[in-house]
């Protein structure tokens, strides 16, 4: 566990208004950042980011998302396990700001949303990693599913990459004597054969984290932040294709 958190960053964020640094913690149910202060007590809450993954794209088109403003923050990355300690330093520095020392170590650790903004401007739209001739439509057919109303409702570009439906989407199950309409969310899953099926995910009162996330065993540091935070805190790497790993910010 130490060596986990030796390897991991937070970020520090400056508003305009205030006169400290705090801590991200990642954003609430209406999209709004949510700090802590920097405190090593806090840590769990603190979003982590591992310094070998990069997180920060998504994270800050959130967040441009929410905010009109995004020059009245400031954002710094530090080492997760010497927060508490940089914060107070970089207050002290963030005074006058102007002094070459203090710049140049501000420099070194500030982020700019709009670098990763560009960055994710510049990529065209990503390769869609289910290969639609290997889906089998005919049994999302049977579900009384199309895959023109997926595509229609915004659902089939997600499903294309590994995730569920966005959406719960109402289906039909026809048994000999029986026939079950309900709601829920879909997703593709490789077969033996290499092609996809339709996994059909029911309503659940509560997350299911003790089962493994393509390959992840969710830690109880993972489960209390997912259930308090709504995110990990943490970059994860499952693995959607053998031999491959992915860096993803679990939500």
């Amino acid at each position: 566990m130490k060596q986990e958190i030796n390897d991991q960053d937070v970020l520090l964020v400056k508003e305009k208004n205030e006169s400290k640094l705090k801590v991200v913690k990642g954003f609430d149910e209406n999209g709004k950042l949510q700090t802590e202060l920097p405190n090593q007590a806090n840590a769990a809450s603190f979003l982590k980011i591992d310094r070998f993954g990069s997180p920060l794209e998504n994270f800050f088109t959130n967040f441009q998302r929410q905010y009109k403003n995004p020059t009245e923050f400031q954002f710094f990355r530090v080492p997760a396990n010497l927060v508490e300690k940089t914060a107070i330093v970089l207050d002290k520095m963030l005074q006058n700001p102007e002094v070459p020392s203090n710049k140049e170590t501000l420099d070194k650790h500030e982020v700019k949303p709009e670098q990763y903004l560009q960055k994710e401007e510049k990529q065209e739209k990503p390769a869609k990693l289910i290969d639609e001739n290997k889906v089998d439509w005919a049994q999302l057919e049977k579900l009384g599913v199309s895959k023109d109303f997926l595509k229609n409702t915004k659902n089939l570009e997600p499903m294309l990459n590994f995730q569920k439906s966005p959406d719960l989407i109402p289906i039909t199950i026809k048994t000999d004597n029986m026939t079950i309409r309900t709601d829920a969310r879909l997703a593709f899953r490789q077969n033996e054969d290499g092609n996809f099926n339709v996994a059909v995910h029911a309503v659940r009162n509560k997350p299911e984290l003790d089962r493994p996330y393509f390959g992840i065993t969710l830690t109880d540091e993972d489960k209390n932040n997912l259930l308090q935070t709504g995110n990990a805190g943490r970059i994860l790497h499952p693995q959607y294709k053998e031999g491959e790993t992915t860096p993803v910010f679990l939500s």
